[in-house]
């Protein structure tokens, strides 16, 4: 009878802890976006020509983003990936710092003819982005944040911008312009 009990207890604790890692997300794809908690999707509306690009972006309850080639480290953080269409070659390396945020998120395409490569860093505040810097061969946008409102997860909603411009082929600064990003964020349900 002793036996069957512990037996009926292995087996419940081994259950309840297969539920917790399920619920887990394996994969860390939001932490790119500086979102934390189960995100289904978020939408982003922004003047920022980088943020434009990935205005709505899906993850899987795994924390994986949906139809995307990225590479994942044990940990579950991306690392990069590598994309060779036909002419050309498109590849993505990420840097994280001490505390898993990223660092540095390079991007480099090569055609026969030339290799550009854009190179995003991030300042922190604590846990929160203070300041993004997005350096291409011909401009480097610096853009730093503040008056950020957040929602139950600690993921901003909305947040003011200063965008300073500058040309690198002109060492010209452009007048800096601040306008309001917003995010309307989906989470899973995990009850």
């Amino acid at each position: 009878m002793l036996k069957i009990r512990s037996l009926t207890l292995l087996i419940l604790s081994l259950l309840v802890s297969f539920a917790t890692f399920c619920n887990e997300p394996k994969f860390k794809y939001t932490t790119l976006y500086d979102l934390d908690g189960p995100v289904k999707e978020v939408k982003i509306k922004s003047k920022n020509p980088i943020v434009i690009t990935n205005a709505k972006v899906k993850f899987m309850k795994n924390g994986a983003r949906k139809n995307s080639l990225m590479s994942y480290n044990n940990e579950g953080y991306p690392v990069g990936y590598q994309f060779v269409p036909y002419s050309w070659i498109e590849t993505v390396t990420i840097e994280y710092n001490d505390s898993n945020r990223p660092s540095k998120i390079t991007q480099t395409e090569y055609s026969r003819d030339s290799r550009n490569v854009t190179e995003i860093t991030f300042e922190y505040d604590g846990k929160r982005i203070s300041e993004m810097t997005v350096t291409t061969p011909e401009v480097k946008r610096i853009c730093r944040y503040n008056g950020e409102v957040r929602d139950n997860y600690g993921n901003w909603t909305s947040r003011n911008v200063e965008m300073e411009i500058i040309s690198l082929k002109e060492s010209q600064p452009y007048r800096p312009i601040t306008f309001v990003e917003t995010r309307d964020i989906k989470y899973y349900d995990l009850n």
